[in-house]
């Protein structure tokens, strides 16, 4: 079923999704700039991937960042207080000893746009040192789509205890956002969020799922990655749940006409998406998705008081001389124009 419409090169996959600008090269650092350093002091969650080098085995966990992260270098960082991280990544290391591959996501309370840092991380004295391989923003778009922070700020927080876990169907039918783990054939780890309709993640059967593409920067990572290793993992913000739901399976790309005509938003079918076969399932009990979610219910979601995404943007891939002054206005007008076209 599906197999005639799968894409199984990246040929295939440009005739649908055209190659990205060259300008987009320009986004990838290799050092934390004002820009990234801004991020991280206002993240209010901490999503990874992590796995042992050269081994294709990896996992996705959600924190809070709370004075999380200690900023060594330019080029260096440490992971510190996350007792939940901190565990997390302590299992697959003891397991093997070696050097972690991560790809950290930092999300900030209210705000849509992002922070993507990957590198390799060693333990050091009971701490996690991060040397960053590359850094880059995301943009608002996925956020947006699932009005990510006002489901959080309007539903309160669920209990935790087992015997109240909720449906898989039902949870899926609520869910609006999630995090795309992928990894390359030389096991390089990327986190990529998904944001749509509650929904829009359908199951198809109880061991598959289908994920719709909405319109991004082309660069697709994620997907180039799913050509050459299929195994992957959603983590999934469930609305009114303090759990994640966790699901790994492997996924190809998929162009089948029933998937995306049932994807439709506004009269506007995706163009292809992600057929997820063999799923599993796991709920991931998170103290800190509890704490924001509950802070959020008795305050509100404050916005901080942040440089605007089209001038982060900017200044991250032009700097801050005249060249950046000259260009902040094109750039502004892109990112208004690509937040009006969001499907």
């Amino acid at each position: 079923m599906f197999e005639q419409d799968a894409i199984n090169s990246e040929a295939q996959l440009r005739k649908i999704i055209p190659n990205y600008p060259s300008v987009m090269e320009k986004r990838i650092k290799t050092e934390l700039d004002a820009v990234s350093l801004e991020i991280i002091e206002h993240s209010s969650l901490l999503a990874l991937a992590y796995s042992p080098k050269d081994n294709q085995t990896s996992e996705t966990a959600l924190g809070g960042n709370d004075k999380g992260i200690n900023i060594i270098s330019a080029n260096k960082l440490e992971l510190l207080g996350n007792k939940q991280i901190a565990i997390t990544l302590d299992e697959s290391y003891g397991l093997s000893g070696k050097p972690l591959r991560l790809s950290l996501y930092f999300l900030i309370a209210g705000v849509g746009h992002g922070l993507r840092i990957n590198g390799g991380a060693r333990k050091q004295g009971g701490r996690y040192v991060l040397d960053i391989d590359y850094l880059y923003l995301h943009c608002a778009r996925a956020a947006a789509r699932a009005e990510l922070w006002s489901q959080l700020a309007e539903v309160a927080p669920c209990s935790a205890a087992k015997e109240q876990e909720p449906s898989i169907s039902e949870s899926l039918g609520k869910a609006s956002y999630a995090l795309l783990k992928t990894s390359s054939a030389q096991g390089k780890l990327e986190l990529s969020p998904r944001g749509d309709k509650p929904g829009f993640i359908q199951r198809l059967d109880d061991n598959t799922l289908f994920v719709p593409e909405r319109p991004g920067n082309k660069v697709a990572v994620s997907l180039r990655n799913v050509l050459s290793n299929p195994q992957m993992q959603l983590l999934i913000i469930i609305p009114g749940c303090d759990r994640l739901l966790r699901v790994s399976a492997e996924a190809e790309i998929s162009t089948a006409p029933s998937l995306l005509k049932n994807s439709s938003v506004n009269s506007k079918p995706a163009k292809l998406g992600l057929l997820l076969r063999h799923c599993t399932y796991e709920w991931v009990y998170s103290a800190d998705l509890k704490t924001l979610k509950a802070k959020s219910c008795s305050e509100g979601m404050p916005k901080p008081q942040l440089r605007s995404f089209a001038k982060a943007f900017n200044e991250h891939i032009s700097g801050t001389g005249l060249k950046a002054k000259l260009t902040e206005v094109v750039v502004a007008g892109v990112i208004k124009k690509d937040m009006r076209s969001l499907y």
